[in-house]
């Protein structure tokens, strides 16, 4: 790119990030710099910016450009909801590499539309991103699908050890004993009791909580 270009481009950077700009200049810029992505992006996170305009942009932006637009509080709600469709739609079509990368730095919002994945290293993605809620995880635990990756994900981590997610878990019947075994003491009474009376229990799992109980 030649430097007079660069230079123009982030002026027009600058004056978006820092001063007032009308709506008819904000259309006045997309239409004089249709062909710059980069300045289309910091155009469509400009609460000012038309929104019709704004969807129609949406889908011309790699994914991350996509997540840029997610995680900008200032963008338009109805712009940021419709970024994060277009978003996983294009996700399927991504490498594995840039899945977890993407998956890392998504919001907590964004989150929530991957709660059915199975891959172990997507999953695993999913759980360490700093945006991961409590709330994501039980979606995630309560989403219906084979759950078998998400325990092998969950192994080590924290999750486990909040009582939210703990009471989920013991309750559902594919949990792994390994993780079963690991939450025993974070669990409540009435938690316990039902594992301890339930036919599926496995044996190890039920000796644990008689040990837990006589000790504590």
């Amino acid at each position: 790119m030649p430097e007079e270009v660069r230079q123009d481009e982030l002026s027009v950077l600058r004056r978006l990030a820092s001063g007032f700009l009308s709506e008819d200049e904000l259309s006045r810029l997309s239409e004089e710099f249709a062909h710059r992505q980069r300045i289309q992006v910091a155009l469509i996170q400009h609460p000012r910016f038309p929104q019709k305009r704004a969807l129609n942009i949406l889908s011309t932006l790699f994914p991350g450009d996509l997540l840029r637009v997610i995680r900008n509080k200032r963008t338009n709600p109805l712009v940021r909801k419709r970024g994060e469709l277009e978003f996983v739609n294009k996700f399927q079509r991504l490498p594995l590499g840039e899945k977890i990368s993407c998956l890392k730095a998504a919001p907590a919002d964004l989150l929530r539309h991957f709660r059915s994945l199975r891959d172990v290293r997507l999953l695993r993605a999913v759980l360490t991103n700093p945006c991961c809620t409590e709330q994501v995880v039980l979606d995630m635990l309560q989403a219906g699908n084979d759950r078998h990756g998400l325990y092998r994900a969950l192994d080590g981590l924290p999750w486990i050890k909040r009582p939210a997610v703990a009471s989920v878990i013991s309750r559902d019947p594919q949990a792994t004993v390994k993780v079963l075994l690991s939450l025993i003491p974070l669990l409540n009474h009435a938690d316990r009791e039902r594992l301890l009376r339930g036919k599926s229990t496995h044996t190890s799992v039920r000796e644990r909580i008689r040990q837990f109980s006589q000790r504590s």
